[in-house]
């Protein structure tokens, strides 16, 4: 209703009778804070959010507050939120990647590579702390960093050979090279055909197969 009228009055009036109804609605709450923050009624968005928090005491409400904050540019109350994620119970491995994931976003790339490590050791198994400790690892580019990011990349082909996102980065990885070989360049050519075949809007992969054509000389 709001994004169609804008009346923020209305849309509260709905959002009241939907929380008489279900009083801890992750998304009605979403919706409200988007409208206040929307309405330039910060200090009104954050109080909802506190309060969502205090009543719900669980991961979904830490986490909506911790993208909040994160985007409101509150970084060490964010970092806060995000680590309260690892103490709930059955989530660890979640809360991991996302904590991971905000260190990555806010430049701590060795406090990334640290807890993802950490939680491997308890979840060695889990491609998605695999693949976040690849690409911190990436960005990081200390060392052994890449022969180590690699590894797993090698690792998370033969679990998941048909992953778009994997072979992109596979492809990023070999145009990293210094002088790529006609063999490496045919590999990320044949790979970023198969990204476009199963994505045909990913426009990355149609560019760099156009920069390939110009490393191989094919005008």
């Amino acid at each position: 209703v709001y994004r169609e009228t804008k009346d923020a009055a209305q849309a509260m009036r709905y959002l009241d009778e939907a929380k008489a109804i279900a009083p801890n609605s992750r998304i009605m709450t979403a919706v409200r804070v988007s409208i206040l923050k929307a309405e330039g009624k910060e200090a009104e968005a954050r109080k909802v959010l506190d309060d969502h928090v205090a009543d719900c005491n669980n991961f979904d409400a830490y986490w909506m507050r911790a993208v909040y904050l994160m985007e409101a540019g509150e970084m060490e109350r964010a970092e806060q939120d995000y680590r309260r994620l690892v103490t709930f119970p059955g989530r660890a491995a979640t809360a991991y990647d996302l904590l991971g994931g905000f260190y990555a976003s806010v430049g701590k790339l060795d406090q990334g590579v640290a807890v993802v490590e950490e939680a491997l050791r308890a979840h060695p198994e889990d491609a998605r702390l695999k693949r976040r400790l690849m690409n911190l690892l990436f960005s990081r580019a200390q060392g052994q960093d890449r022969d180590k990011a690699l590894a797993i990349l090698t690792e998370l082909e033969g679990r998941q050979p048909q992953d778009t996102e994997l072979m992109m980065t596979r492809v990023a990885q070999i145009l990293r090279e210094a002088s790529p070989t006609p063999q490496q360049l045919a590999a990320a050519r044949e790979k970023l055909e198969e990204v476009a075949r199963r994505a045909p809007r990913n426009v990355d992969a149609h560019l760099t197969l156009i920069r390939i054509a110009m490393l191989e000389r094919q005008y």
